[in-house]
């Protein structure tokens, strides 16, 4: 079996916490994995499985699963926003995940997608592999002239100064992601779902900018626990805004996406994100260590880093 860092994974390893869940006795990491399947019970009939709550993670020699913690597979994000054919897409955080997001989100309907992150190579990848559409780079500190970016400001100043610089970022993301055919007063103007993957405080106040009257925002990831957000924003423009946890009745439906990997017009390679790979669990402290750059130390970018047996 081999185990990718994931999200989750690196989250644990740096703050003992994902979110709100919070690590109270020695745990197993490794919740992303894959693998050939070996034996299995007389009683198995092939259902795909999610497993929670979390107990143990895959980076063991050995693995035993309680029955009663295994589950028939639950919710998705883009069974949640349902973007219709020819649907615009913003997607907030170049992340791992948020790539796959957005590959998915091409695949199901939507013809325009921006993906927006801080880390240059993450969405220039995005560009190149025909995962999205148009991308804008954000950046996280001062310029070379000491000027300071919207996301440096943020940090330190009161609620409306914080939702001013939320309304500038979402203004950027929108100009980046227009079609050629918005006016510059369109009352219309935004995307039709904005798919919200950092779960900073920042980045959701600037996603409920960004939707269009009457668009959606899928809030993805599990960030902050406690954040103050600009509901009258969204009540004003009669925006539908999804929360997510895990997944629902997609089994089908990523069999059928990899089923089309290398056909014309289907999902591209997946290969390609696995930038990093080391042998034997001894190593799994560097794939954790790495997961969480977006660089490494030859300056190579990282997407995946994963611990073969």
């Amino acid at each position: 079996m081999s185990v990718y860092g994931d999200v989750s994974d690196v989250s644990y390893y740096k703050k003992v916490a994902n979110g709100q869940l919070c690590a109270c006795a020695p745990l197993s990491l490794g919740y992303g994995s894959c693998g050939a399947v070996v034996a299995i019970g007389p009683q198995i009939n092939g259902s795909g499985l999610e497993t929670e709550p979390y107990f143990q993670g895959t980076l063991q020699e050995k693995i035993n699963r309680p029955a009663v913690w295994c589950h028939k597979i639950v919710t998705h994000w883009l069974d949640r926003a349902a973007p219709t054919l020819g649907s615009g897409a913003l997607v907030i955080g170049a992340v791992t995940v948020g790539l796959l997001l957005a590959t998915v989100a091409r695949q199901y309907a939507c013809t325009l997608i921006t993906i927006a992150g801080v880390d240059h190579g993450r969405v220039n990848y995005s560009i190149e592999k025909g995962l999205a559409t148009q991308g804008d780079v954000v950046p996280d500190t001062s310029s070379p002239h000491g000027l300071m970016t919207p996301v440096f400001t943020y940090r330190g100043i009161c609620i409306s100064m914080k939702l001013d610089v939320a309304k500038s970022q979402a203004s950027e993301f929108l100009t980046v992601s227009a079609s050629d055919d918005v006016q510059e007063d369109d009352e219309e103007v935004g995307v039709d779902v904005t798919f919200e993957y950092t779960g900073k405080e920042a980045c959701i106040q600037t996603a409920l900018y960004t939707a269009r009257p009457g668009g959606k925002v899928a809030m993805v990831a599990m960030g902050t626990s406690i954040q103050t957000l600009p509901l009258s924003a969204t009540h004003l423009r009669e925006l539908d805004n999804l929360c997510v946890f895990r997944t629902a009745n997609t089994l089908k439906m990523r069999v059928r996406l990899l089923e089309g990997i290398g056909k014309p017009g289907d999902l591209p390679s997946l290969g390609s994100r696995f930038t990093h790979r080391v042998k034997g669990l001894g190593q799994a402290g560097r794939v954790l260590k790495g997961a969480g750059r977006t660089v490494d130390g030859e300056g190579r970018l990282v997407l995946k880093a994963v611990t073969e047996p």
